[in-house]
């Protein structure tokens, strides 16, 4: 994992994602329209949007870093056990704790996710959930027709959603 993973790191993942992709492009390809159709189902999207608004929100809300929370919890500050509305500081801290781990595990996953991604998938996927650009946007930015980024976005998003899996049932 990440010892000190920063709010400049968060805001400069678009621009790692698609640099990464490059660098991996040789290595990335879509995915058959055989393993689309049998893994690809249409709230896919909506399933993937949650996890993503869910770190649009928690990225400016960014808990302190890691090496204070193990700090804290070393010193036995925090109160294990017992009843957890008697405890609002470890409630607080726990809370903090989570957060921070879960930005870390969703940072590390786009990181792999960048290098399956080819480079039309990866700017589809940045220009999509990170920038909120339409359909027609995003094609035109790839001089493809619709038809074509269809099958782009599919098989981004079957990419996507498998590396999410673990991600998705976290909620916070």
């Amino acid at each position: 994992m990440i010892s000190s993973l920063s709010l400049n790191d968060l805001l400069e993942l678009p621009n790692v994602i698609l640099k990464t992709c490059e660098k991996y492009e040789e290595y990335s390809e879509l995915l058959q329209d055989s393993i689309i159709l049998q893994y690809y189902h249409k709230n896919m999207r909506k399933e993937l949007n949650k996890i993503f608004e869910q770190f649009q929100e928690m990225k400016y809300s960014y808990p302190f870093s890691y090496n204070y929370c193990s700090k804290v919890i070393s010193n036995d500050v925090c109160v294990q056990g017992g009843n957890k509305n008697n405890d609002p500081i470890g409630n607080f801290i726990n809370n903090h704790m989570d957060q921070y781990l879960w930005l870390e595990r969703f940072y590390q996953a786009i990181l792999t996710l960048a290098t399956k991604l080819s480079n039309q998938e990866a700017v589809y996927f940045v220009d999509s959930f990170f920038g909120h650009r339409s359909e027609d946007f995003i094609s035109d930015k790839l001089g493809i027709s619709r038809m074509t980024l269809q099958k782009i976005k599919k098989s981004c998003l079957v990419k996507v959603y498998f590396e999410f899996q673990f991600i998705k049932n976290i909620t916070m």
